[in-house]
């Protein structure tokens, strides 16, 4: 028996568009570090692992956008100006989420004697154990973990504020 092939799971492109016009995007700003009041960049403050150029894509990242029209593609350059939308991981997303917005997603098995189901539930988290219980009713009912992330996400970037 062969090992199943395991891919990296990417936002749909309905989740694109919602979080390009969330302010979710690639683009290099210059913020105040918490940690040492010096200033640096954000990209490497938030998300250390990401090393790119100004409007470039990391690739090792995020390796397509969706055009205006949902379709797959390998641009160049994207910028929050231009009909491309990001395509990152779905976990890429979240930790947006949860660095820039204190939004916490939390996926969570769901059973009865016949079936199992993900379901998900989201927190905002301030100042450390404080938190507010964002979706009092789960609906999720989804057949896998990342289904039930993508919904979450989704709903998650519906309760911001532009």
């Amino acid at each position: 028996m062969s090992e199943p092939i395991i891919e990296e799971d990417y936002i749909m492109f309905e989740t694109a568009k919602l979080a390009k016009e969330k302010g979710f995007g690639w683009e290099h700003r210059i913020i105040k570090s918490r940690r040492t009041g010096e200033l640096v960049d954000q990209k490497s403050e938030l998300f250390p692992e990401i090393t790119i150029q100004p409007g470039v894509i990391a690739s090792s990242h995020v390796e397509y956008c969706y055009d205006e029209n949902g379709k797959v593609i390998s641009p160049k350059l994207f910028n929050l100006k231009n009909s491309h939308y990001p395509r990152p991981t779905q976990a890429l997303l979240q930790k947006w989420l949860r660095k820039i917005h204190n939004i916490h997603i939390e996926i969570c098995l769901g059973h009865d004697y016949n079936n199992i189901w993900y379901d998900f539930y989201l927190y905002k988290i301030e100042l450390g154990l404080q938190y507010e219980h964002l979706n009092q009713e789960v609906v999720s009912g989804s057949d896998t973990p990342e289904g039930a992330l993508e919904e979450g996400l989704l709903i998650a970037l519906k309760l911001i504020k532009s």
